[in-house]
């Protein structure tokens, strides 16, 4: 089940029988009874890109957000500041407007 205002980013994908309760970004992978990030969907961006240079930056931005150990808006803040390429600008974007939050666990 999806909670009625959880928001889904653009080629996440979640496993199935996983409950959301908060937002996903684009890009990402989630699954578990709670979803929790596991990383991103490579095969989803392989397929929709066909320029490496656009899956290797949305890999940096997701490594800076979420393994950073700041927080994640700040972080996401500053990386909006620079990116010039569309789907770092949207990844960040959706991290900043998220109301109900990134289900994601600290390594």
């Amino acid at each position: 089940p999806i909670h009625q205002f959880c928001k889904i980013g653009s080629h996440a994908m979640i496993a199935g029988g996983s409950v959301l309760t908060q937002d996903i970004p684009p890009f990402c992978l989630a699954e578990g009874n709670r979803a929790v990030l596991r990383g991103l969907n490579l095969n989803g961006l392989r397929r929709r890109f066909e320029n490496r240079a656009d899956i290797d930056a949305i890999k940096k931005a997701y490594k800076q957000i979420f393994e950073s150990g700041n927080p994640i808006v700040e972080v996401a803040k500053e990386i909006l500041e620079t990116a010039t390429n569309e789907q770092v600008i949207e990844f960040a974007q959706f991290i900043i407007n998220t109301k109900r939050g990134i289900p994601f666990t600290r390594k």
